[in-house]
């Protein structure tokens, strides 16, 4: 289980998020507004997931769409648990916007993949990790 700070709340709210780690990839330690990270290897390819307590009606879509900017492209799809995730893919980094259940209002949790010259083989991985994310009650 993965406890998600929310940015400006005075305390954590515990949001169950399981998921497995692709093979070649582990835990590192967290920065500032990060609640989990792993890195692949020694190389450049990173994994971080942040979240932010959303009271407000915005569509996930819209979220997703800042991440997106100028140069980026926004796909709305179902997860098989989670239900409406959204991609949104830039040059360098590919992101997925989930909303949980977090006390009385929603959770946005941001997952990136970070991959400078973005290869197959990662793609793929973060894909599959994507794929085994699901809420504790599952």
């Amino acid at each position: 289980m993965t406890v998600v700070e929310h940015s400006g709340d005075a305390e954590p709210i515990a949001v169950p998020l399981e998921f497995d780690l692709p093979a070649g990839w582990t835990e590192v330690p967290v920065g500032s507004g990060v609640v989990f990270a792993a890195r692949r290897g020694s190389g450049p390819a990173a994994i971080t997931m942040r979240a932010e307590h959303r009271p407000d009606p915005a569509p996930l879509p819209d979220i997703a769409g800042h991440a997106a900017g100028e140069h980026g492209s926004v796909e709305v799809v179902e997860h098989p648990v989670l239900g409406q995730v959204v991609w949104t893919t830039t040059p360098e980094v590919t992101f997925v916007h989930l909303a949980v259940a977090g006390g009385p209002d929603r959770v946005i949790v941001e997952v990136a993949c970070a991959s400078p010259g973005r290869s197959s083989e990662v793609a793929a991985e973060f894909e599959r990790f994507v794929a085994s994310l699901r809420t504790g009650e599952d």
